[in-house]
């Protein structure tokens, strides 16, 4: 019985090792970590980031976007999994994708400053002003302008 907490605290040391060596972007490493300890599949967190290391060193973004799927069946209310789903799913060119995995993420946790970074740098943009008109009418375009300027104007108020 002794035997068996040592390994699984050693596991555990290996596990966390991994995921600072993939946060610190030493995928490489990270991987190599991985697969000499197969305990990552026991964690749905730990499951991601090696799919995220996956992803990066060996561009196997099917894979990784596989297993991404697989930890958020196993937990889906853990936002550093939407994170590296998010990212897997941007290597692969599926934006919309990711796009829905980071607001599923914010929706778990909006203080979350990584999903709320990755979602901004996407640049995702607002709904237009009058959703049935298309985003190129000149009607939208001169509400959203107006509306930008209103929200610039409030926020130097207060």
């Amino acid at each position: 019985m002794e035997a068996l907490n040592t390994e699984q605290e050693l596991s555990s040391k290996v596990m966390e090792d991994s995921i600072k060596l993939a946060r610190a972007g030493r995928f490489k490493e990270a991987l190599k970590e991985f697969e000499e300890n197969l305990a990552f599949t026991k964690n749905p967190v730990v499951m991601s980031y090696y799919a995220l290391c996956l992803a990066v060193v060996e561009r196997d973004y099917e894979q990784g976007i596989h297993l991404c799927f697989m930890a958020l069946k196993r937990d889906a209310y853990n936002p550093s999994i939407y994170l590296n789903t998010a990212k897997v799913l941007l290597m692969a060119g599926k934006k919309q994708q990711a796009i829905k995995a980071l607001k599923r993420g914010l929706a778990i946790d909006n203080s979350n400053k990584a999903l709320a970074r990755v979602y901004r740098k996407l640049g995702v943009r607002k709904a237009p002003a009058i959703r049935f008109l298309g985003r190129n009418s000149s009607i939208n375009k001169y509400i959203g302008m107006f509306l930008n300027r209103y929200h610039k104007l409030s926020m130097h108020l207060f």
